[in-house]
């Protein structure tokens, strides 16, 4: 996409246009627009360009949750919701009052001493203030935040500006915490934010997008500006020549574990927060691993050595510490003692820093913290070298799994989620956690007789049946490429699946097995394959997993470079054929420009393993797992068993007769 192709210039002025989807005109009364126009308030070119990137951006997304949604849309609604996502709905105003002057820093202390120029920014921020400075024209990177399949959140680059240039821009929180810890009058200036036109993310107080900048500016604490008002509201308090500077004495104490879970039930998903479940577990396990570290201490109580004592602690301990901790009740010291190979990863230690870091975040913004240490967690750390690619399985090796050593394994799986799921997982090479959400209404039918898998949201007027356990039934798909359909090979057909699908009704899940967990909906069947089938099969080793069947059907659509864009609609990735005006009425049936009957046509032939599966087959149909019901204990006649004679039964027995 480039900007250009949404942009187009009346009097003078740029305008963004969007043809709206059908999927979404569908939800809009009849006679509506089917192009969506906005003007974008601006003659400048490359202001225009950025702008209608950012539409764009906040169109798909709007799009996604009207098609998610149940409800009908207007053409206004959608307009308002496309220009409120990129802050150009007049309800976001900027941070500095209109008609306020700005004041330095170093008007606000008197003085340009280090510590003076500290604590009057320290009591403004606490206070809420903006701390601005200049930028003049400059290239920089805006750098957002996505979500994974997984729940947790990753940094992620929106767009590049060439002439960036805001005379009031202002310090990021890790701007501020830098300064607090300045040992002299300058600050090294890396990120701003800004209140420009689409560098927010939406609407809401501080959703900012982080702007990177080409060349850092080195300027002076004292030359930091900020509202008059809040400098009228302040108090600024000298932090005594005798007090520690290790301890945190300028905030309100509150228990760590009191403050986590306020923090966890804040941003929870079904309180009005942004957090999926995987993402509120992880959050909640990494912050509760670093109050068993050091305590679960009052904040004002912190130290500088407790985060480096955390920091030391979880360089030292084995991966799987807090679990042994938890089921053993052993020290994290006497777990260290032990001799352990597998060491926390780099991206796990720095994924653990950064969930610690935001919680402090929360604890500075509501007055319990002063930010000045934490900020920093593994930074040294240095990342991983790159990955190899992903074991890609044999013929041979397949045979093992399917027909040989791992039968056994199979025999004793306790859950359908096993058996199917393995064999899903290797005929569609679709995701594990795809598989592990299927529903009843997802195995469908096409026009022409193929039976194919639905890898969609949940669609309107389909009936829900949600556990009263579970509040979020909603399907999660990692990309919109996700959202396909894929045709059932015949061979998992020929093994029983469309029997086994008939014990449900519409809206249940198949697999329920599978939401046991609430970190990710595909553990379930990821540690049986991982932990037993390939351990018991002999191929457990580094880099085989259970991702790896995945990779072992695209190798397989490898083999012919002419099936590419098959392969991609067939697997879950993005091609320009589902752009295409002529294949609208395909992707809005089965989500890709293709028709399941045509994918397998094209790409079924080259999914041929050359596997027995009778052993396999036999084990489904021993375990009722490809019966319309559940399987039924056995109604053959039970054989009798003579009782071995004893002393006593022999003198019963005499009694008796």
């Amino acid at each position: 996409m480039t900007a250009r192709n949404y942009l187009y210039r009346r009097n003078g002025i740029y305008y963004f246009r969007w043809p709206i989807p059908l999927a979404c005109r569908q939800r809009m009364p009849p006679g509506s627009p089917v192009e969506l126009r906005a003007s974008l308030r601006t003659s400048h070119p490359g202001t225009a360009r950025h702008l209608a990137a950012r539409h764009w951006l906040a169109a798909l997304d709007v799009a996604q949750r009207v098609l998610v949604s149940r409800s009908a849309i207007r053409y206004n609604d959608l307009l308002n919701a496309i220009r409120g996502h990129v802050g150009m709905d007049g309800n976001t105003a900027p941070a500095q009052a209109a008609g306020d002057t700005l004041v330095t820093l170093g008007e606000v202390a008197g003085t340009v001493g280090v510590q003076q120029l500290k604590d009057a920014l320290a009591a403004l921020d606490r206070a809420g203030a903006t701390f601005y400075i200049a930028v003049s024209n400059q290239p920089v990177e805006v750098w957002g935040q996505s979500y994974d399949d997984d729940g947790a959140r990753r940094p992620q680059i929106i767009e590049a500006l060439g002439d960036f240039a805001d005379d009031h821009a202002h310090l990021t929180r890790d701007g501020i915490r830098a300064a607090l810890v300045a040992e002299k009058n300058s600050l090294l200036v890396k990120q701003v934010h800004s209140d420009q036109p689409g560098l927010r993310n939406g609407s809401g107080h501080g959703n900012y997008y982080d702007v990177v900048l080409a060349s850092p500016i080195l300027c002076n604490l004292s030359e930091l500006k900020v509202a008059n008002a809040h400098v009228r509201q302040t108090t600024i308090k000298a932090t005594p020549a005798t007090a520690s500077p290790s301890t945190a004495t300028d905030c309100e104490p509150i228990a760590l574990s009191e403050a986590k879970e306020t923090w966890v039930k804040e941003n929870r998903s079904e309180n009005g927060g942004t957090w999926k479940k995987a993402t509120v577990s992880n959050y909640d396990s990494y912050v509760q691993q670093f109050i068993t570290l050091v305590g679960d201490k009052l904040t004002t109580e912190l130290q500088a050595r407790d985060f480096a004592d955390y920091e030391k602690m979880m360089r030292t301990l084995p991966a799987d510490w807090y679990a042994t901790h938890k089921r053993t009740g052993l020290s994290p010291a006497q777990i260290a003692l032990s001799k352990s190979d597998t060491k926390l990863s780099p991206k796990t230690l720095k994924d653990k820093g950064s969930a610690v870091s935001l919680f402090f975040s929360y604890l500075e913004q509501k007055g319990f913290w002063h930010g000045r240490y934490g900020a920093a967690l593994f930074s040294t750390v240095k990342p991983s070298k790159a990955k190899k690619p992903r074991h890609v399985f044999s013929n041979d090796e397949l045979k093992i799994l399917y027909a040989g050593a791992g039968i056994e394994t199979f025999r004793k799986a306790k859950f359908p989620l096993y058996a199917w799921g393995s064999i899903l997982l290797l005929f569609t090479g679709a995701r594990p956690a795809e598989v592990s959400q299927l529903q009843y209404q997802d195995v469908a039918q096409d026009e022409n007789g193929t039976w194919y898998l639905r890898l969609m949201p949940n669609d309107e007027g389909e009936e829900e049946i949600a556990d009263d356990d579970e509040q979020d039934t909603q399907k999660q798909f990692k990309t919109a490429s996700s959202i396909r359909s894929i045709p059932l090979h015949p061979q998992v057909i020929q093994l029983g699946f469309l029997s086994f699908i008939q014990q449900f009704q519409s809206g249940q899940k198949l697999f329920p097995e599978a939401f046991r967990h609430e970190q990710k909906v595909s553990r379930e069947i990821g540690d049986w394959f991982n932990g037993r089938l390939l351990k018991n099969a002999g191929l457990k080793k580094k880099g085989v997993v259970l991702y790896s069947l995945r990779h072992t059907v695209i190798n397989r659509f490898k083999a012919d470079a002419t099936m590419d864009h098959y392969a991609c609609a067939y697997t879950g990735h993005s091609t320009a054929d589902d752009k295409a005006i002529s294949n609208r009425i395909y992707r809005d049936k089965y989500g890709r420009a293709f028709t399941p009957t045509l994918l397998a046509e094209k790409l079924h032939p080259l999914l041929d393993f050359d596997i027995d599966w009778s052993p396999l087959k036999r084990v489904i149909d021993e375990k009722g797992w490809a019966s319309p019901t559940l399987a039924q204990p056995s109604s053959k006649p039970r054989k009798e068993v003579p009782r071995k004679a004893t002393p006593r039964r022999a003198k019963l027995v005499a009694s008796k007769t």
